[in-house]
This record gives C-alpha cells, structure tokens and sequence, in this order.
C-alpha cells in the first residue's frame, strides 16, 4: 500500500505538472516548447494511471511491475522528443543550418536504437527486465546527449536563461537515474533505492514549473554565471 512518502512524493510530482500545463494558458511563450509541454502532459497521465493500479493491485504486483517499466520506457522517450525540441530551439538561437538539424536529430535516432538493440541482444525475452535494461540504457544515453546540449548551449555568449535551467534539470534527472539504474544492478536490495526514482520523478517538474514561473522567456545569463547555475 502507499505510505505517507508515496503519496506526498506523488502529489508534488503531479501538482508541478499540472500547474507547468496551466502556466502555458498564461504565459503563451511556453507554448514554443511544444514538445516538452507533450512530454509534461505525459507525466500528468501517466502519474494518474501509476496511482490507479498501485492502489487496485499494490506495489508488488505484477500488473503494477509491467506498468511501471513500460510506461517509464515511454516516458523515457518522451523525454527524448522533448530534449529534440530543446535542441531546435538552441540551433534557432545559433541560426544553425536545417543540416546541423537534420544531423541532431539522427544522432538521437542513433542513440535510441543503439540502446534498444543492446538491450535486445543481452535480453531477447520481452518481460519486464527487457524494460529494465531499456530504461537504463536510455537514461545512460540521455546523460550523454544533455551534456552535449549543454555545449551547444556553451557556443553562445549570452543563452536564455529558461533553456538553461530546463537542460539542467534534465541534466541532473538523467544523472539521477543513471546511477539509480546502476546501484539496482548491483545491489537491488539497497532501502534506499525505494525512495530515489519518486524524488527523482518529482525533482523533474516541480524544477520546470519552478523554472517557467519565475524565469521569462527572454531573460538571458552572461557564460561566465553558468558555473554558478550548474
């Protein structure tokens, strides 16, 4: 059953998507970040869902287990499309050539696939470990690609200061995750991998509702303050 944490953890993730989807109603400059308001909405959904089958069959069943693999597989590359809509936008700010976008975008497809193909060659079973492996490799991957935003975000003097905060939070979400993927290899029995993979899931939109509330969309930050955001 949920205990007081689960729900807590739950409710603030849900509320920090909720409350990004309603901002976009009143500042409609968030409506250029098409993708990631998708990507937010997803969350929404899937936070309603996720909550739905643990309180029906519990946290140890297996209609909760495929569910919550799968659907952070999706999410995952949900997650992927938004960071894609990001980059666009960074080229647009570098009036970088539809080439440099077409490669970007190739690049990510690369990546997915590459993931996805190591994971079918160690795991060819589709059940939940396919999933497990899944996730963790494009978590793995997307730590990679977030930094390398992050360069591409370096190549301009002065950025928006939204796009750096967001690229950030993806940053250390991915990050998060990568490591909490890795210490369930090595030690599943770990108490405190209960605990990270909601905070994670929460630190995520409640950092981009943060972000789109008090950051406006043409607020730009000299390179030399960038250390002190990362």
């Amino acid at each position: 059953m949920l205990g007081p944490f689960d729900v807590v953890v739950w409710l603030a993730a849900f509320l920090g998507e909720a409350f990004v989807l309603a901002w976009a109603f009143r500042d409609r400059t968030l409506l250029r970040h098409r993708t990631l308001l998708v990507y937010v909405a997803a969350l929404a959904v899937d936070e309603v869902l996720s909550y739905t089958i643990l309180h029906r069959f519990g946290f140890t069943s297996y209609e909760y287990l495929y569910y919550y693999y799968y659907s952070d597989a999706v999410l995952t590359l949900l997650m992927f499309v938004a960071i894609a809509g990001l980059c666009s936008h960074i080229f647009q700010e570098q009036a970088r050539s539809d080439r440099v976008r077409l490669l970007a975008v190739a690049i990510l497809g690369i990546i997915v696939v590459y993931a996805g193909a190591v994971t079918a060659i160690k795991h060819q079973l589709l059940a939940t470990r396919f999933a497990v492996e899944f996730s963790g490799s494009l978590y793995f991957a997307g730590m990679i690609l977030t930094y390398g935003v992050w360069i591409l975000l370096l190549k301009r003097r002065d950025p928006r200061l939204r796009l750096v905060l967001v690229v950030s939070a993806f940053g250390i979400y991915f990050g998060g995750q990568t490591i909490t993927y890795a210490l369930r290899a090595i030690l599943p029995n770990l108490p405190v991998l209960h605990y990270l993979p909601p905070v994670l899931g929460a630190w995520l939109p409640l950092s981009i509702a943060y972000t789109v509330s008090k950051v406006s969309e043409e607020a730009r930050i000299p390179l030399e303050q960038l250390a002190g955001v990362w």
